[in-house]
């Protein structure tokens, strides 16, 4: 396996950690705001579960998204070598531009998940 293949390996793998890491951070933030919604009140238990399991859920997704990142990187850095076997030259069917443009939305994301952890946080404790 070359350099180019561990990457996009890395990828996958990261990517579907990511899609099974969402929806659980997603029922989280869902439960924080139908009680924000319909004006409702957690009690000091409650809350602290819920801020527990979003926290959890954001400490998870920001380290998968930096690994992510980090395999974006590998990708970058291999696709000029343009070195793989005949069967897998379709790991080069990527423009750097379009990797470029998916670092910058995982960074977004980051940006989102630090903004919400201190609201949560805000609301929370």
């Amino acid at each position: 396996m070359n350099e180019l293949e561990l990457a996009w390996e890395s990828f996958d793998f990261y990517s579907k950690k990511i899609s099974e890491a969402e929806p659980p951070y997603q029922t989280y933030h869902f439960v924080l705001d139908s009680f924000l919604n319909n004006n409702l009140h957690l009690n000091i238990s409650e809350k602290k579960d819920l801020y527990k399991n979003l926290n959890e859920s954001i400490n998870c997704l920001y380290n998968l998204y930096y690994k992510q990142i980090q395999s974006l990187d590998g990708i970058s850095k291999a696709l000029p070598n343009k070195n793989v076997p005949k069967d897998h030259e379709h790991l080069l069917d990527v423009s750097p531009e379009s990797l470029s443009t998916l670092k910058d939305l995982t960074l977004e994301l980051i940006s989102q998940l630090e903004i919400d952890k201190k609201n949560i946080q805000f609301l929370l404790m």
